[in-house]
């Protein structure tokens, strides 16, 4: 249960992400005057549609180095597809809102005061506050085994209180800070290939690398902050060794994945936003 007398750090950073959000987008717009872009229900459904489809074919590929083959062709088979529909309903949630946010705050910030790579970085910070609030307590409702749906386990984690270590927001500081650093990383990235190497935002074939690159580069700046997390929630802990090799090829591994996977999500985006905006 949540002390009000004594709010915790997390809840006060919850509870404030959430004024600001409430009370800061129509103050934005106010003082702006001007509308946001009238194309965010293409860009919530563009985002939506990609990230289920990019999921869709990344998921297999990701289990298919967990399943154990001897066991049969057929049941391999299987193996590589649970778990599939709660993966992409998922990530149908969160693509949507973060597509649908970023085209928000960017197009907002553009037409205040923020202009180029600072309209970028804010509507990417906000980007990732937004996301983090929202992922927080689905993953943590996905992680949670009691043998139950997400939205049972969603129930008992606010049974547990909202902001307690075992609760909804519990460790939503972390959450949302990577998620922020990787948003960042994302849309900077993206940004300055782009003024870099125009040519990458002419086709299809450069948007895949585009994406690409930006994929690996979030991942590397979130898998840093979320590395350096655990090692200060784990200090004196003398398992916290230097890299591996089983470190270093399950990396490789990762950032495989994810480049393919931010390929295709940039390249589906990119052509559902056109069939949806016409």
């Amino acid at each position: 249960t949540v002390d009000l007398r004594r709010p915790s750090t997390t809840a006060k950073f919850v509870l404030l992400s959430w004024f600001l959000l409430i009370v800061g987008i129509p103050a934005a717009y106010y003082f702006t005057g001007a509308p946001p872009s009238a194309h965010l229900l293409p860009h919530m459904l563009a985002g939506s549609g990609a990230g289920m489809m990019a999921v869709s074919l990344c998921y297999p590929l990701q289990q298919s180095g967990k399943i154990n083959w001897s066991a049969g062709f057929t049941r391999g088979i299987q193996l590589l597809f649970t778990g599939l529909g709660l993966v992409i309903a998922a990530q149908g949630i969160l693509k949507a809102i973060s597509s649908m946010s970023y085209a928000y705050f960017h197009s907002l910030l553009q037409c205040g005061a923020a202009q180029g790579i600072s309209a970028v970085a804010m509507a990417s910070l906000a980007t990732g506050v937004v996301v983090g609030l929202v992922s927080t307590p689905l993953e943590r409702a996905q992680r949670l085994r009691t043998g139950g749906s997400v939205l049972s386990n969603l129930s008992e984690l606010a049974r547990r209180g909202l902001f307690s270590r075992t609760g909804m927001y519990g460790e939503a500081g972390a959450v949302i800070a990577i998620n922020v650093v990787s948003f960042e990383a994302f849309y900077l990235s993206y940004f300055w290939l782009l003024a870099a190497f125009p040519w990458l935002g002419v086709g299809m074939a450069g948007t895949a690398v585009a994406g690409a690159a930006s994929g690996v580069v979030a991942l590397v700046a979130g898998q840093s902050l979320s590395k350096v997390t655990q090692i200060l929630s784990d200090v004196g802990n003398e398992e916290q060794a230097g890299p591996s090799k089983g470190r270093v090829k399950a990396f490789v591994h990762s950032a495989s994945l994810v480049a393919l996977n931010s390929s295709l999500l940039f390249v589906f985006y990119r052509a559902l936003f056109f069939l949806l905006s016409r």
